[in-house]
């Protein structure tokens, strides 16, 4: 998770290990070799996809509501010829406002059916809603992970720093 100023909060690996660390390093601003946003849908599922509540992002990563309305995941399906060489959990985010990092192999988008629901990912002014779920961009400096029921699950910082629950930085406000 990184802010287009330079600092990066968090990095999510495919072997599902979680790295909290202020750096300047795995900035998707500035690291990608390739178009990244100019229009090319490569390697994303298409938002009619048969997995409603689930956003894939390139070839390895999906975000989705897992099982019910209170679990959201960051789940990864690691390279060929990688280590154990299954789907890894990064990260948990709970609807009570808690986090439970990985590597884990449970609530995983690639290898467990996530909760269904009628509609797609949303996109609307500097948010992406995932059924109860909400990432949005709160101002300049925070984007918070958010259940409809108000917890924030995450609140990530431009300065590189990543905080906890705190409902002024609800993406339901």
């Amino acid at each position: 998770v990184a802010h287009r100023e330079g600092y990066t909060s968090v990095v999510y690996r495919t072997d599902g290990t979680v790295h909290t660390f202020k750096t300047r390093d795995f900035n998707g601003w500035t690291m990608p070799t390739e178009e990244a946003l100019m229009g090319s849908a490569d390697g994303c599922a298409p938002l009619d996809s048969p997995e409603p509540n689930v956003l894939q992002i390139g070839n390895h990563w999906k975000l989705a509501q897992m099982y019910d309305v209170n679990h959201f995941s960051f789940s990864a399906r690691q390279q060929e010829g990688q280590q154990r060489n299954k789907a890894a959990t990064a990260m948990i985010f709970r609807n009570t406002g808690s986090t439970h990092p990985g590597p884990r192999f449970d609530y995983n988008a690639w290898g467990e059916v996530p909760t269904y629901s009628v509609s797609p990912p949303l996109f609307g002014a500097r948010t992406l809603e995932i059924d109860h779920w909400r990432i949005r961009q709160m101002d300049a400096t925070h984007l918070s992970i958010t259940h409809e029921n108000g917890n924030v699950a995450r609140i990530f910082r431009s300065d590189g720093t990543v905080h906890g629950n705190n409902p002024s930085f609800s993406g339901y406000a």
